[in-house]
């Protein structure tokens, strides 16, 4: 049986995390548009891969800002995929536990997550995970 692992990823990791990122969201991204993106965000985002025995087979990012409201650090799962072949494997669940314990050990006392509406599946993962329903996200396109 494959070991499933969590480690963050670093920039060394752009091709397959950009392979995973267009699998999830169809936008095109290359690997060294990725690599930038990484090094533009070092200091608020964080991004884990979930592995079975070394191959990458999802990943999720955590945001940590410092704001104005408290002392503590923002946080809040941006993403999070899992290749379909290995859904069902505990690879979501390992994947948001990383990112809890990151959150925790910055000192962020919550975490939240944005999904969609119709995002089902995805919210009966949080669900189970004690989430609960909490605010209306609101959105406005520039371009």
């Amino acid at each position: 049986m494959p070991t499933l692992t969590v480690r963050q990823a670093t920039p060394a990791d752009a091709a397959d995390l950009a392979q995973m990122l267009n699998l999830f969201d169809e936008a095109g991204a290359t690997r060294e548009e990725v690599a930038r993106r990484m090094q533009a965000s070092q200091n608020a985002l964080t991004t884990f891969f979930g592995e079975f025995d070394g191959m990458p087979v999802g990943f999720a990012c955590l945001r940590l800002v410092p704001h104005l409201q408290g002392d503590e650090p923002h946080a809040e799962l941006t993403d999070i995929y899992v290749d379909p072949a290995f859904r069902r494997h505990g690879v979501a669940r390992a994947l948001l536990a990383e990112v809890e314990a990151a959150a925790r050990a910055a000192g962020a006392g919550g975490m939240i997550i944005l999904t969609g509406f119709d995002n089902e599946v995805a919210q009966a993962v949080y669900h189970a995970s004690g989430y609960v329903d909490w605010a209306l996200a609101l959105e406005k396109r520039f371009r």
